[in-house]
């Protein structure tokens, strides 16, 4: 037992994905909502810490600060590639 992410889509935007995490222990979800299984996946693995343990609020702040990081790391990628060899 522990966190779990559940997929599904949003209907209201599309059927675009979505997903959140799971708490199985007090069968609630947590924020934020995902773009997907894939991107929850990786935030946990770039939090390093239970979700669980974090205020709301708090796991809220630190997925904006992981988007931020995504940014940053998605131009990098981009700009190296396009950088002529």
């Amino acid at each position: 037992m522990g966190i779990r992410i559940i997929e599904g889509v949003k209907v209201n935007e599309g059927e675009k994905p979505a997903a959140v995490l799971y708490d199985s222990v007090t069968n609630r979800a947590l924020p934020p909502i995902f773009r997907g299984e894939e991107e929850a996946d990786d935030f946990l693995a770039w939090l390093g810490d239970d979700p669980r343990r974090l205020a709301p609020d708090l796991l809220e702040s630190k997925y904006v600060e992981f988007m931020r990081n995504a940014d940053i790391l998605d131009a990098a990628i981009k700009a190296t590639r396009s950088k002529p060899t």
